[in-house]
């Protein structure tokens, strides 16, 4: 009688053998990802695995892969797609962090930029006090002249300034040139600048400005980038941050 068992025990353990088979290999979390990163792109099987995942595992899991083929590594430890998701997760998370404290970052350096910004043009003033197209003359060339006076209205000397100056007309600006002085101005005290800019007539924006002058339509705006005192106070207005990717 056992003898006649047998054949039917087998039966049973090899469909038991099948059926955990089958459970394991639709577990698409257990799935072990091709070592080869390079051709995940093109992998049929990964995939199928991963359109059989759950939302948001599956997205999870698509960016994953795209991340990893984007740039493959030299190599990869044998993993399953629940370790990658795992590690997608941690990804993401880190990237949330690194956003959120350059955002902050930003905005920090944009109320020191304002803070310093007010301070300087408390305390620093320079403007254009004249400006003229002087035509060529038998020893010069024709010339846009610029007529610019620096005061030191701050409690202490001033050591050092730096900032550029924007033409404008029409609210477009035209033109722009650096400025910077280096030397002691005393409080109250103010110095002129005489600047020449040799006339280009194949340059558009020299002959802007010659026609805006001549109409007295141009603008000049002092845009400063930093001013340093000889008691140690320095305002500095500083570039924003970039932004972490998304």
């Amino acid at each position: 009688m056992a003898r006649h068992k047998l054949p039917h025990i087998a039966a049973v353990l090899a469909a038991a053998f099948l059926l955990a088979m089958a459970t394991a290999c639709s577990d698409p979390f257990s799935y072990t990802l091709p070592p080869d990163v390079s051709k995940w792109a093109t992998h049929k099987r990964l995939h199928k695995t991963i359109e059989n995942l759950p939302e948001p595992e599956r997205t999870r899991m698509t960016d994953f892969v795209a991340r990893l083929s984007a740039d493959p590594p030299k190599s990869l430890p044998p993993r399953t797609i629940r370790d990658a998701i795992n590690a997608q997760i941690e990804y993401e998370m880190d990237r949330t962090i690194a956003k959120a404290e350059a955002i902050a970052e930003a905005e920090r350096v944009r109320c020191a930029n304002r803070f310093a910004l007010d301070k300087i043009e408390q305390y620093v003033d320079l403007r254009v006090v004249k400006m003229s197209f002087e035509k060529a003359k038998p020893d010069t060339p024709e010339t846009i002249r610029l007529s610019l006076q620096l005061r030191n209205r701050g409690p202490a000397p001033l050591t050092h300034v730096a900032g550029k100056l924007t033409f404008e007309q029409g609210g477009k600006t035209i033109f722009e040139i650096g400025f910077k002085h280096e030397g002691k101005l005393g409080p109250g005290d103010a110095l002129s600048f005489d600047r020449g800019i040799v006339y280009d007539p194949i340059q558009e924006a020299h002959r802007l400005m010659a026609e805006a002058i001549e109409a007295d339509g141009l603008i000049a705006v002092w845009h400063p980038d930093m001013a340093a005192f000889a008691d140690g106070t320095t305002y500095e207005i500083k570039p924003i941050p970039p932004l972490a990717e998304t």
